[in-house]
């Protein structure tokens, strides 16, 4: 088929179906609207080409070039687009479910509100990729590049990024809802507000990253790094942070409440009126940490050490502590157990 034969089905308002075609030129063609089913094509030039409102069923668009192609409100349903070059489309609420992007180019890409439900981005380059509030759920994305990505407010929810790394990316606000990210390494990314909310994250690396008001509810967070990270008012409730690095976090009015804690590390890290009621933390190190109007309530501190910790108007109503070391805390100031509370709980108990 030639690219007047193909103009000529488009016009009429006809389907292209059941065709095999490659190494044919399309550059800067209007094939907006068009619907594809059953086509396969193969080296097609389709640079600044008008893919907008096209619909795409059963076909292929391999090692192909699509620079620059207005794709907004495509829809493709299980496209095959391996190998192909999307750099600089523009992809704006487009749909592509189940689809194939192995080995993709979408750098520098506009794809904000983008649909990807299902698909598969094996290799796939996002380099400065715009994807804010797109959906990304249960994609795989393996041995993928992101750096510079744009995932403000998307939800990845479920996704399998584990050993992936991602370097500067906006991920504010952006849902990782039991995501499996084992291993994966966060540098110099936002994620603010961010909600890993049973996500799987053990032995994760962040470097330098904006984890303020990031929620992690029950997720694991078991032996990852987050040496010096700021996570002000983020929330830990019932996560499993065994082993983990705090050191020189700034935690303040973070929440731990009921989390296990099993040797976390907080040497020296911001815990300044954080909450840790009922929190596990047993041969957890606070030494030197900040916990000044910091609340401890019920916590279990057995075997903890809390060596030159700051402790002033630090809650510490029926704690346990068998066997933690206390040398050079500031104790005189804490808040012990409250007796008459203590008599109310017991009561009500």
């Amino acid at each position: 088929m030639t690219r007047k034969e193909l103009a000529a089905l488009i016009r009429a308002g006809r389907p292209v179906t059941n065709l095999h075609v490659q190494n044919l030129d399309l550059a800067n063609m209007n094939l907006a609207g068009a619907v594809f089913e059953q086509v396969h094509f193969h080296k097609i030039n389709l640079q600044g080409a008008n893919l907008r409102h096209s619909v795409w069923r059963e076909s292929s668009l391999t090692h192909s070039d699509l620079q620059g192609a207005n794709c907004s409100h495509m829809r493709a349903e299980q496209l095959n687009l391996t190998g192909s070059n999307l750099t600089r489309i523009n992809a704006t609420k487009a749909v592509w479910h189940g689809c194939d992007l192995t080995n993709v180019i979408l750098d520098e890409a506009n794809c904000a509100f983008l649909d990807a439900r299902g698909s598969t981005m094996i290799g796939t380059s996002l380099r400065q990729t715009q994807l804010p509030r797109s959906d990304l759920r249960k994609v795989v994305l393996q041995k993928g590049v992101l750096s510079g990505t744009n995932l403000e407010r998307a939800d990845l929810s479920g996704i399998d990024l584990s050993g992936q790394s991602l370097q500067q990316v906006d991920c504010c606000k952006a849902f990782f809802s039991k995501a499996a990210l084992i291993g994966i390494r966060f540098t110099n990314c936002n994620l603010s507000f961010c909600f890993f909310d049973e996500a799987n994250l053990e032995e994760a690396l962040f470097t330098d990253c904006d984890f303020r008001g990031a929620q992690c509810g029950k997720a694991n967070l078991s032996s990852a790094d987050l040496r010096g990270i700021q996570a002000e008012a983020a929330r830990f409730e019932e996560a499993n942070c065994t082993q983990t690095r705090f050191e020189n976090a700034n935690l303040s009015k973070a929440f731990f409440t009921y989390a296990h804690l099993h040797k976390a590390q907080f040497f020296q890290a911001n815990l300044t009126k954080a909450m840790l009621t009922h929190a596990h933390c047993l041969g957890t190190s606070f030494a030197g940490a900040r916990l000044d109007f910091a609340d401890l309530s019920h916590a279990d501190l057995t075997g903890a050490d809390l060596r030159k910790a700051r402790l002033h108007f630090c809650q510490m109503h029926r704690i346990q502590a068998m066997g933690a070391k206390w040398q050079g805390a500031q104790l005189e100031t804490a808040l012990p157990t409250d007796k008459q509370l203590q008599a109310a709980e017991d009561w009500h108990c």
